[in-house]
């Protein structure tokens, strides 16, 4: 009754997050999970009768997870309004669009905190799918709404989009880690009305905390899922115990996780028939790879050390990485990478300088990012040498992880020339939050880009600064293109 009470809106005491009773604590086999189990007979009962019992060969169970009593100590489950949580942070799904209506916990947060967070979430207007829009307000009960938007689920397109929903969850654990959070709460970031199947939403989601609490468990006390109501309540429970095994028996869970284990933080991993190669090749020289480009992805908001010697003295701080990029470019097959023509040499200004092309659509997003950055190094190593032009088209890639981002990324391991060297850098069909993020990039983290970029809205603005003859434009955009200057044309009537 009272969860139905919560559902509904209306008044109910506020919920302290040390006050959930922990995984740990719960009976070890949960009456739902008892279906799991196989029947062996019974010696002491008739034979034709049969009794639940686990099964007790070790040998041939795996320890994918194994049993830690502290982490089963840190996650709880918890069914209600979210927004009645006490904690340090909450994250919640979104759409991308924060001045539609949302979904039902983002709402709950929306009804309590009253128009101060509404005025917040609306001025934040939009958020990509995959990032975070973190809010602080002082009418709800914790210190940092975290708003995700989570991808739309296509079949054909399943690795992409979990690839977007760990980033969801990825995004959320290193805010917290970054503002020091000890308490998270976790609102369901998969949603039905993006067709996104629950079960495997709920695997993605165990697999990613458990793995970030093996490696930061020292930085949180407590992680509590709450979620809407006892179905999805049941769900959880049910899986739980593959993650996060409270004795020997709860391995018999983890028997089909082979699919499912993930990468070191949880990310999913991908064979397909676009990086079969990847496993073939992976070594533990691109996994340190990696692992750096990982670490060294900081915030804005976070100092370098004396970055104005390091530019003087023209050394990368992050050489060695650069380095390892072109030793993987120069020795792997990045065939794959290049037929998918993300970035491609594509011909010269009326200066003569060359021109490269970056598509952002193209970017795939079910291969490591180490890899992609390898191949836009190889295209841009030796043009780099001398003055050369970057043109970047941003349409129809809305809401991918892999847009201008990763070549801003690029720029932050390379050696100076490539900022030097760079002429006019080009980007066609921008969104206002790309504009941004590109101005902020230049202000904060490539000053020497500052001042070449040029921001342009239709191709008969870029056949201005560079002849069409020497642009291989993908057919996508030029119809796009088209389609938005037919419909910005003045009308005749």
């Amino acid at each position: 009754m009272n969860v139905a009470k919560e559902l509904l809106g209306q008044p109910s005491e506020v919920v302290d997050i040390g006050d959930i009773n922990v995984w740990g604590t719960l009976p070890s086999l949960p009456h739902s999970l008892t279906s799991s189990f196989t029947f062996e007979r019974s010696e002491d009962n008739n034979k034709d009768e049969e009794v639940l019992s686990p099964v007790q060969d070790d040998a041939y169970t795996p320890r994918f997870f194994p049993v830690d009593p502290d982490i089963n100590n840190m996650v709880a489950l918890w069914c209600g309004n979210i927004s009645k949580v006490t904690g340090g942070a909450c994250a919640t799904t979104c759409y991308e669009m924060l001045r539609e209506r949302q979904p039902l916990q983002t709402a709950q947060f929306l009804r309590s905190g009253g128009q101060p967070l509404q005025k917040l979430v609306f001025e934040a207007y939009r958020c990509v799918t995959g990032e975070i829009v973190p809010i602080q307000c002082p009418t709800i009960p914790v210190r940092h709404l975290i708003l995700t938007a989570g991808p739309k689920y296509n079949p054909r397109y399943r690795s992409a989009a979990e690839n977007t929903l760990y980033n969801c969850y990825r995004n959320v654990f290193e805010y917290a880690l970054e503002k020091k959070v000890s308490t998270l709460i976790l609102g369901r970031l998969h949603t039905k009305t993006k067709g996104y199947p629950n079960k495997d939403g709920i695997h993605l989601a165990l697999r990613t905390v458990r793995r970030y609490l093996e490696k930061h468990k020292s930085s949180f006390e407590k992680i509590c899922f709450v979620l809407e109501n006892t179905y999805e309540l049941s769900d959880y429970q049910e899986v739980f115990p593959c993650y996060f095994p409270r004795n020997t028996a709860d391995y018999r869970f983890q028997v089909d996780l082979q699919e499912q284990i993930g990468g070191p933080y949880g990310e999913p991993q991908h064979y397909g028939s676009t990086n079969n190669y990847i496993k073939a090749h992976w070594s533990t020289s691109s996994e340190s790879l990696a692992k750096k480009l990982d670490v060294t992805r900081s915030n804005f908001s976070v100092m370098k050390v004396d970055p104005d010697s390091a530019r003087m003295s023209e050394q990368d701080p992050n050489l060695d990485i650069y380095n390892q990029l072109l030793q993987w470019s120069r020795t792997e097959d990045l065939s794959l990478i290049a037929k998918c023509r993300a970035m491609y040499h594509s011909g010269f200004d009326s200066a003569g300088s060359p021109v490269v092309i970056c598509v952002g659509k193209h970017f795939p997003v079910d291969v490591p990012e180490h890899i992609v950055l390898s191949h836009c190094v190889q295209v841009l190593d030796a043009i780099s040498t001398k003055p050369y032009v970057l043109v970047y088209f941003h349409t129809a890639c809305t809401g991918t992880r892999r847009d201008i981002s990763l070549i801003q990324r690029m720029f932050n391991y390379v050696p100076i020339r490539y900022k030097h060297n760079l002429k006019t850098l080009i980007s066609v069909h921008s969104s206002k939050y790309q504009r941004f993020q590109t101005w902020w990039f230049t202000v904060s983290k490539a000053k020497e880009v500052k001042g070449k970029v040029l921001q342009i809205s239709s191709l008969a603005q870029l056949y201005k600064h560079i002849p069409s003859e020497q642009l291989q434009i993908p057919s996508f955009v030029i119809e796009h293109d088209f389609e938005l200057t037919k419909s910005s044309a003045p009308s005749t009537h």
